[in-house]
């Protein structure tokens, strides 16, 4: 049994069955590496260190804008080079369905590179969605 498929099959009926339809975030252009590194050190969102091949989170993800810049985060990242991606998620106190699909987004964007994606520094609240959902059997938490 594919756990990552019945998980993902679970939230997409759980966001059907309140109205959320998943839509895939896409940038609206194509954007050079250093058009892309400018646009993502303006998020007020997130705040990403590509060294370390890290995103933190300045805000809960329940918003587009803040899933939006953590997917293209995420793309920058893996643009880069970097295969494994921890986002930290200290500063969010909220996750909702929306922010969930983001990181089943970014996931699956990493595992295309061979890579995995961490989820550090949980809140309490993000912590009982993430182990809710079983999240936890699909990415690393810690």
């Amino acid at each position: 049994m594919d756990v990552r498929k019945v998980a993902s099959d679970r939230l997409r009926k759980r966001l059907e069955a309140l109205g959320i339809k998943e839509d895939p975030v896409e940038p609206e252009k194509e954007l050079s590496a250093e058009e892309m590194h400018e646009r993502l050190k303006q998020r007020k969102y997130l705040r990403y260190n590509p060294e370390k091949g890290e995103v933190n989170m300045e805000e809960s993800l329940i918003s587009a804008e803040a899933g939006k810049a953590l997917v293209e985060s995420v793309q920058e990242l893996l643009s880069q080079g970097k295969k494994n991606v921890t986002v930290n998620m200290e500063k969010s106190e909220l996750i909702d369905g929306y922010g969930i699909g983001r990181l089943f987004a970014c996931d699956d964007q990493i595992k295309q590179k061979d890579g995995t994606l961490e989820i550090a520094g949980s809140q309490d609240f993000v912590r009982d969605v993430i182990g809710i959902l079983r999240l936890d059997e699909l990415f690393k938490v810690s």
